[in-house]
Order: C-alpha cells, then sequence, then structure tokens
C-alpha cells in the first residue's frame, strides 16, 4: 500500500496515485489513516471544517504544545479566526497592490544577477533569494535578519522530518534561539504607539484581537510570523519558483511562446502550481463518524489530502501529466481550499508572476543543464533540492 509519509514513495509517487484513484480514492494506508486522492473528494473535505479539523504536520504523533506553539495549519476555529482575518486583512488585494513595486524589485535584482552569470542553479540563486527578500520586507523584519531565514526555515523542517534525532534536537535549538529575537522585536513594536507601526505583516499581527477583544500573546504573533510568514513564505514559494522553471524549460517550445507572448504568464504559474503542487499534502482529522466517496470514517481519523493527486485528477483536468500553457480549465488546488486555503497564495502568486516576467526581460535565454528531478526529502514538499541552468543567447 502506498504510505504518503515515506519520502522513497513520495519520490515516486504519480504512477501509485493513479492507481488510487481509479481502483481505491479513500484508502486506509495504516489503520485509522485514510489517504484521499480524487479532486472532487479533495476539495470537498476541504471545505467542511465542521466534520474535518485540522490535523497539524505530524498528525501520527502525539502533540501536547501549548495553543499559542501551533500555527495557523494546525488550529481551527475560532483561534485560527482571529489570525487568518487579520493576515487576510495584510495581504489584501489593495494591499498587495501597495507591496507589487517591492516585490518586483527584488524580483528585478535577482533577475538581472541571473542575467549576468553563463551558469546558475535555480533553487539557491533564485528560488531562495526572492521568498526571503520579499518576506524580510513586507514581514517586518530587519535586514540583517536574512541570512538567518533560510537556514531557520530548514531547521523548522528538519525537526519535523526527524523528530527524536540529536539532528532535530540542535534544529530545535537554533529555532528557539531565532524565535527569541523575534519575541523582542514584537515587544519593540508592540511599545510603538499604533499609529506609528509601519504598515507589515508585524504590525497585523501585534493589532490581532481575539473574540474577546483582547490582544493575542506576544508568543503568538511569534508563532504566526515565524512559522506562518517566513517559513510558508519561504519554504513554499522557493520549491514553487524551483517547479515553474523545471517545467518550462523542460518544455522548450511552451517556454519560447511565454518569450513570444507574455499574456500566458498567469497561465503558466497557475499550470505549474497545479502541475507540480510545492505542498503535496494537507492533514485533516475526523472530528465526527463519517463517510468519504461511500467509504466509513469514524471520528479521530486522520485524513490526508493529496492536493498533488487532485491537481493530476485526470476526471477533471484531461492529460493532467502534462505541462500544458493551453489548458482551459484553471484547476488548482494547490493552496487547499475553504476557510484553510492558504492564506498566502496571493501574496506567492504576486511574487511568482513578478519574477517569470523580470527573467524574460532580463534574461535571454534558459536552459536545464541536468533534467534530473530529485525532490526534496520532506515527504509534504515538492520540489527538487537543485536546478542547473545555463544562460544562452
Amino acid at each position: 500500500m502506498f504510505n504518503p509519509f515515506d519520502g522513497t514513495q513520495v519520490d515516486d509517487q504519480w504512477g501509485a496515485l493513479a492507481q488510487l484513484r481509479r481502483d481505491e480514492p479513500v484508502a486506509e494506508v495504516m489503520p485509522g489513516v485514510f489517504l484521499v486522492t480524487r479532486h472532487d473528494d479533495v476539495d470537498r473535505i476541504a471545505r467542511d471544517h465542521a466534520s474535518f479539523g485540522q490535523g497539524g504536520f505530524s498528525p501520527l504523533a502525539a502533540d501536547e504544545r501549548p495553543l499559542d506553539l501551533k500555527n495557523l495549519g494546525e488550529t481551527d476555529p475560532p483561534v485560527h479566526t482571529w489570525v487568518r482575518q487579520n493576515l487576510a486583512g495584510a495581504m489584501s488585494p489593495a494591499r498587495l497592490r501597495a507591496w507589487e513595486p517591492a516585490v518586483r524589485a527584488v524580483c528585478r535584482d535577482v533577475a538581472r544577477e541571473l542575467a549576468g552569470r553563463q551558469t546558475a542553479e535555480i533553487v539557491e540563486q533564485v528560488g531562495v533569494p526572492v521568498p526571503v527578500r520579499v518576506v524580510t520586507r513586507l514581514g517586518g523584519l530587519p535586514e540583517t535578519m536574512q541570512p538567518a531565514l533560510r537556514a531557520y526555515s530548514n531547521d523548522v523542517v528538519l525537526a519535523l522530518a526527524q523528530t527524536g534525532t540529536p539532528q532535530a534536537e540542535a534544529a530545535g535549538a537554533r529555532i528557539a534561539a531565532f524565535d527569541a529575537e523575534v519575541l523582542r522585536l514584537v515587544s519593540d513594536r508592540r511599545a510603538q504607539p499604533e499609529a506609528d507601526r509601519p504598515t507589515d505583516l508585524l504590525s497585523a499581527l501585534v493589532a490581532c484581537r481575539t473574540d474577546q477583544g483582547d490582544p493575542i500573546t506576544d508568543q503568538r504573533v511569534v508563532t504566526h510570523l515565524t512559522k506562518d510568514v517566513i517559513v510558508g513564505g519561504v519554504e513554499t514559494t522557493t520549491h514553487a519558483v524551483a517547479n515553474l522553471f523545471y517545467d518550462l524549460l523542460s518544455a522548450p517550445e511552451q517556454y519560447a511562446r511565454l518569450r513570444a507572448d507574455r499574456s500566458l504568464v498567469d497561465k503558466a504559474v497557475e499550470e505549474s502550481l497545479r502541475h507540480l503542487a510545492p505542498v503535496l499534502v494537507v492533514m485533516r482529522r475526523a472530528l465526527v463518524d463519517t463517510e468519504i466517496a461511500g467509504v466509513a470514517v469514524p471520528a479521530g481519523s486522520v485524513v490526508v489530502l493529496s492536493l498533488g493527486s487532485a491537481g493530476r485528477d485526470e476526471a477533471v483536468c484531461p492529460h493532467a501529466a502534462r505541462f500544458d500553457l493551453d489548458r482551459e480549465r484553471r484547476l488548482n488546488p494547490a493552496f487547499s481550499a475553504g476557510i484553510h486555503h492558504c492564506v498566502g497564495a496571493p501574496l506567492a502568486r504576486l511574487e511568482l508572476r513578478c519574477l517569470l516576467e523580470e527573467v524574460l526581460d532580463a534574461v535571454p535565454g534558459l536552459e536545464l543543464a541536468d533534467r534530473e528531478y530529485a525532490r526534496v526529502q520532506f515527504f509534504m514538499f515538492q520540489g527538487p533540492r537543485r536546478l542547473a541552468v545555463r544562460v544562452t543567447g
């Protein structure tokens, strides 16, 4: 049976997922753990927060952490609602329009750096700098923290992936030291008069109130700024950038079309997010005895929603295994749905669009130097560990 938590199986998952969609779309992959692979089932469950609560990122392990240490992707209403409303307001369409010049400036700098090379490694030289610089600026963090952001994101993933090991314990110590530094920033921002605070995500979180009208704790601000904004903003966007260039450069004829017709930029971004979803699975927990596609799912069961499989479901997306700029339906479950739809999705899309446009303007041509796609090791994410390219023309 396919195990969605086994990275070695996830590395070569598409055939197994296609068979599950066809033969066993709701599969009990281990006792009390159900993997859901069809698009419509994944979408319905993601929107049904009354029946399916959050399952966290380590659903098979006991989680005894206090609530203030759980991030947005690990909480349910009402706590989830307080923070989400503030973050969603901070990333409103109007706010994103105001931020676009800053995002584009970051992308232009990275594109020009790429244009000055003969060879490049997209992950570390493009995929990392863009979200790190953007998150630093929009998050309200000092630029001196930029070098630490990628290392922090890596440590959080390592601590999740290797729980209980000496490596995870060492990563945990580094995480705690970074969090303590962010706590000082939160305290300083809290001390500023509200009228004098800059308009950024740190201020939005400091201004966040519970449903009783009380400020959320400084620790909760730290949790959401570090785990949701930094890790969520850096890790997934890095993978999305690398996937986008892998998709385009693996289909040179489509890349040539894109260079000639910039109206295809948004389609390219959406199609890559569908085709190579940066987040492969999200977890839910059944809150009541229920059924999914005729399969009984007892209360307390872990329900694994395969976003990667949903995006490849031929029933709603013909020739889904192919990256196709002419795709009519913009099916895209990559950021999930419902109240747990990724709050940072609009910012991620803005970064990807601006980056692609700036690279098309600045770089005469790109081609893959190595077609191998070696996936990052954590089971939840999909992105190449490295992507070597040649700058041509």
